[in-house]
C-alpha cells in the first residue's frame, strides 16, 4: 500500500491543512495589526473569521498543486472531499452575512 498516493491520506491532508493554516494566518494578521497599532495610523484593524476561514480553505490547493503535479489521483480526490464539506460548512455558517439577515 502506497502512503502518498492513498484517499486516506487525502483526507488527512484536507482536514488539517485548512486548520494549521487557520493558525498560521491568524497569527500573521495579528503580527500586521500588532504593527499598524504602532503606527500614526490609528487602531488595529479587526479581522473577520469569515475571511480567517476563507483563507484557510484556500490553503488545500497547496497540497491539491502538489498531488496534482506528482500525479498521485487517489490523494487529490482524498483532499476534495474535505474541501468541498468545509466549503459547505462555511457558506452554512456565513449565509446569514452575504445573503441578508432573513435566512
Amino acid at each position: 500500500m502506497d502512503f502518498k498516493d492513498n484517499i486516506i491520506t487525502g483526507i488527512a491532508l484536507g482536514l488539517i491543512t485548512p486548520f494549521i493554516s487557520w493558525y498560521i494566518v491568524q497569527f500573521g494578521f495579528d503580527l500586521i495589526g500588532n504593527m499598524s497599532s504602532r503606527s500614526e495610523f490609528g487602531s488595529t484593524p479587526v479581522w473577520r473569521p469569515r475571511t480567517l476561514a476563507l483563507i484557510a480553505l484556500c490553503f488545500n490547493l497547496i497540497p491539491f498543486q502538489i498531488a496534482k503535479v506528482k500525479r498521485w489521483d487517489k490523494t487529490l480526490r482524498g483532499i476534495v472531499f474535505p474541501t468541498i464539506i468545509l466549503v459547505a460548512v462555511w457558506f452554512l455558517y456565513f449565509k446569514g452575512e452575504f445573503l441578508g439577515a432573513e435566512f
